[in-house]
């Protein structure tokens, strides 16, 4: 089940209240991903963190990639996260990618890194998977964090290392 919240707070009620007094979300999920256009090589970099129900940190990653588009790091992040969580849980993705949500959630079709979106699908199977637009460079705690590991991977590679 794939859910796009993007400041539509009635229809989250709604699933809250059809839910009931069960936990909506197993994990929380933070992503991003950074890119430099400008740079021949196009260095770029995707990374998530995962929160468990109580807030807490239980897995982050990160990594780099050559000649990808911010799309392309966008989308990897939280097909990555949403890789990691187990099968029968629910996460909500938090992510400043507009793009992102609403091609993983259906509100348009992409006409590049479809093979990204088949990939999402298939690891999203069995798991209930919710979005939530956080807007970038803002001050969110864990938006910092993981624009911070995005932006420090694809630093690394423009330098080299």
């Amino acid at each position: 089940m794939v859910k796009n919240d993007i400041g539509e707070m009635e229809e989250k009620e709604a699933i809250i209240e059809h839910l009931g007094a069960e936990i909506v979300s197993s994990y929380v999920a933070y992503t991003d991903g950074s890119n430099d256009n400008n740079n021949p090589i196009r260095p770029a970099g995707a990374a998530y963190v995962i929160l468990d129900s109580k807030g807490n940190e239980v897995h982050r990653a990160s990594k780099g990639f050559l000649n990808k588009t911010n799309n392309y790091v966008e989308l990897m992040a939280i097909i990555s996260a949403v890789n990691w969580i187990p099968q029968g849980a629910s996460v909500v993705v938090y992510s400043d990618s507009q793009y992102a949500i609403n091609a993983l959630s259906g509100y348009f079709r992409p006409k590049t890194n479809l093979n990204l979106i088949e990939k999402f699908f298939e690891v999203s199977r069995g798991k209930e998977v919710f979005f939530q637009w956080v807007k970038g460079h803002n001050g969110n705690k864990w938006n910092e964090v993981v624009d911070k590991m995005a932006n420090n991977e694809y630093q690394k590679l423009k330098h080299g290392k």
